[in-house]
């Protein structure tokens, strides 16, 4: 994979600009947070745990989020498979009750069950991550033949700041070449998805609050 100083270097000779070390590596990073913003990316997807202990009551946390918390995707009971609802924040003195539901608290950082009296178990939350801060030594975590949209996506960004000739730091042909990238990156997390996609044989016995 090419390394950050890789993709500096070559913002540099589309800007055909001397510019500032730190500020370069700002935009660097500007434009992965942007680029990775864009949708649940399959690449971003993690898996955590929480332990829950006998008696938990939704009035205590089951635990803090993971590092680079960015999006929820879902929350499982470890042996019965159920899987959780997510509720609102501010909606989880009316879901006191439920059992088979989960909600974040961004603020605080932290993510508990719903309902009350809960057994011991083991609850698998699957989210999405955002990266940490690319160095020059650092790679980003998708393929490398995704990686040339993020100088792209930086000149773009420079531009929106620069106040020199628009000439020496953006061209309208860059729009489409990343465009072109980010369509490709699409198709590859379609494909991703697809290839993912499997039938959840889930029993009939199992109660019906749950979201299935």
């Amino acid at each position: 994979m090419a390394i950050a100083s890789v993709l500096i270097t070559k913002f540099q000779n589309m800007v055909d600009d001397a510019l500032d070390s730190d500020y370069m590596y700002q935009l660097l990073n500007d434009a992965k947070d942007e680029v990775e913003a864009m949708i649940a990316w399959e690449q971003m997807k993690r898996e955590t745990t929480y332990v829950i202990s006998s008696g938990y009551s939704y009035t205590s946390s089951a635990g803090a989020l993971p590092t680079r918390f960015a999006l929820p995707i879902r929350m499982i009971e470890d042996t019965s498979f159920l899987e959780y609802q997510k509720i609102d924040f501010d909606d989880r003195p009316n879901k006191a009750l439920n059992s088979y539901a989960y909600f974040i608290d961004l603020n605080g950082a932290t993510l508990s069950l719903a309902g009350q009296n809960h057994s011991a178990k083991t609850m698998y939350f699957y989210y999405t991550a955002y990266s940490a801060d690319l160095t020059a030594s650092s790679t980003w975590g998708f393929p490398d033949r995704f990686h040339p949209i993020l100088p792209l996506k930086m000149a773009e960004l420079y531009y929106a700041s620069d106040a020199g000739e628009k000439g020496r730091s953006w061209d309208d042909r860059w729009s489409a070449q990343f465009e072109r990238g980010l369509a490709r990156m699409y198709a590859w997390n379609d494909q991703l998805k697809m290839a993912n996609r499997k039938p959840r044989n889930i029993s009939r016995t199992l109660s019906p609050k749950a979201v299935y």
